[in-house]
């Protein structure tokens, strides 16, 4: 008797080619095969994370599954750890077991708190199975028992995405009972996001000195990354160097020619192109793509040949594809399209983390000073005083693109470019003028104009005459100075991401 699975059915069912229909005739039983006269020996298994349609459900038999107690949670976990094939499974798994049930207890928490912007279904069961796999991981390959460094790591890259939650509260018991000296990787946004697009733990320190240590992380236990952020903030990851030129981006739209089925089919070969050959691809706006990729990011591969292979849904056709173990995918998404339109299956089979310039910038008071002096620099810039009256524009009417966070990215970007490794006392002033420099660069002319009449009268003179010669009245100006101004940093051309807004 053949038996056919068929992963997400409900997905299919949001089709509106109703594909689902074909099997109305197979799941009757008394329906014959008019060409073999006989009833099909078949049975169809359908997982799906909501109902389907009555037409379905009634020729079925419907299994709900209820939200899993504890003790499923920990015989679950149980049997993820146990290998039998790995001669020295026992001594590995013994160093997470007895942490089972906190962090079973600590899954619920997460769960039972309220919607996460309006999704009850930000996290799933995808999540915590992939945190048991990785705390394996890791104490196997630092050899060691569970700690805090390694479950801190663990929880932020499995329970990530929303910057108001506290794991470290809401996985106390846990941490309360674990040792604060041990070895394991870091923690902080970077280290994250390197740990997953290099597939290895890179930054790791022993209590007894500071020494760096490299080691590779099992291919299995690291999902693909989804970048929740409110812009596009690829600039942030060339400059901390987690991608480079080598790095594949695509690009998507909302314009229907970019909807067709052709440059989907398009797009699909340039990623199986990038599996083969093992590069990073960072998919932006490309929604349209994502249900073809199902499989791949399930990482359910098939060893042939040793090769790993997975398929690829093109239309109505499967493709059998290679896939390199240094392939890495990277989502970047707005916030709010995330949260409003992703359906659960797809945020549960990524990685998430918040990717904005506040989770990147140091909390230090040096570097939160320069934010603040600059943001008084702004408010001088923007208030205008005539006649007795005070009057302030917007800041996104004085600074083209202007949005909360360009303050910060500014300040980020200037200490790259000028290649300090941190801010202090000694630059800090320096740091500060490149700033205004460039955010000068964004300024509109009216801008500039007004300024004889705002709180920056004494300087106009010395404000204007920089303003106009910078020389970027065009677009080719502008390309002009980009290639004479590029930035090399150990023989690495960081690129330049621009964003031009036009009439027409």
């Amino acid at each position: 008797i053949a038996c056919v699975v068929l992963d997400e059915v409900g997905l299919a069912e949001d089709s509106p080619n109703l594909p689902l229909k074909v099997l109305h005739s197979l799941l009757e039983d008394s329906e014959v095969s008019e060409f073999t006269k006989k009833r099909p020996n078949v049975s169809f298994i359908g997982l799906s994370n909501w109902a389907l349609d009555p037409a379905k459900m009634n020729r079925g038999i419907m299994v709900q599954l209820e939200d899993p107690t504890p003790e499923e949670l920990v015989k679950t976990a149980h049997a993820i750890i146990d290998h039998p094939s790995d001669s020295e499974n026992e001594i590995h798994s013994s160093k997470l077991t007895p942490y089972l049930k906190s962090l079973a207890d600590g899954y619920l928490v997460m769960c039972s708190k309220e919607t996460f912007y309006g999704r009850e279904d930000y996290f799933g069961l995808r999540d915590f199975y992939c945190l048991i796999k990785m705390l394996y991981s890791l104490c196997r390959d630092y050899n060691t028992t569970l700690n805090k460094r390694i479950l801190l790591h663990g929880v932020k890259r499995n329970f990530g995405g929303i910057p108001d939650i506290d794991v470290e509260e809401i996985f106390g018991d846990v941490m309360s009972g674990l040792d604060d000296t041990g070895i394991g990787p870091l923690s902080d946004p970077l280290s994250l996001f390197r740990a997953n697009v290099n597939c290895y733990v890179n930054s790791v320190s022993t209590p007894s000195d500071s020494s760096v240590v490299n080691k590779d992380s099992h291919f299995d236990t690291t999902r693909y990354l989804l970048l929740l952020t409110e812009n596009v903030s690829l600039d942030i990851l060339f400059q901390s160097r987690i991608l480079d030129e080598r790095t594949k981006i695509m690009f998507g739209s909302s314009f229907p020619l970019d909807k067709e089925s052709y440059n989907i089919c398009h797009n699909i070969n340039r990623i199986k192109i990038y599996m083969e050959t093992g590069e990073t691809v960072v998919l932006t706006n490309l929604s349209n793509l994502y249900d073809s990729l199902y499989e791949v990011l399930n990482q359910f591969y098939v060893n042939l040949l040793g090769k790993n292979w997975v398929t690829i849904g093109i239309g109505s056709q499967r493709v059998e594809c290679p896939v390199d173990p240094k392939f890495r995918l990277i989502v970047i998404a707005d916030r709010a399209t995330v949260f409003q339109q992703f359906p659960p299956p797809l945020i549960n089979r990524l990685e998430k983390h918040t990717l904005d310039i506040s989770t990147i910038l140091p909390n230090d008071p040096v570097v939160q000073g320069v934010v603040g002096k600059l943001s008084d620099w702004l408010n001088n810039f923007c208030t205008i005083e005539h006649n007795g009256d005070t009057f302030k524009y917007n800041e996104n009417v004085c600074f083209v693109g202007f949005q909360q966070d360009t303050l910060s990215s500014v300040v980020y970007s200037t200490k790259s470019k000028l290649r300090y490794d941190s801010i202090n006392g000694e630059n800090e002033d320096v740091i500060l003028e490149q700033c205004k420099l460039d955010l000068l660069k964004l300024a509109s002319p009216d801008a500039i104009l007004r300024l004889s009449k705002s709180k920056f009268d004494s300087e106009f003179e010395i404000v204007s005459k920089t303003y106009f010669g910078l020389k970027l009245f065009s677009l080719a100006d502008y390309l002009q100075q980009l290639s004479r101004n590029a930035v090399t940093v150990e023989n690495y051309s960081i690129p330049k991401l621009s964003f031009v807004t036009t009439h027409s």
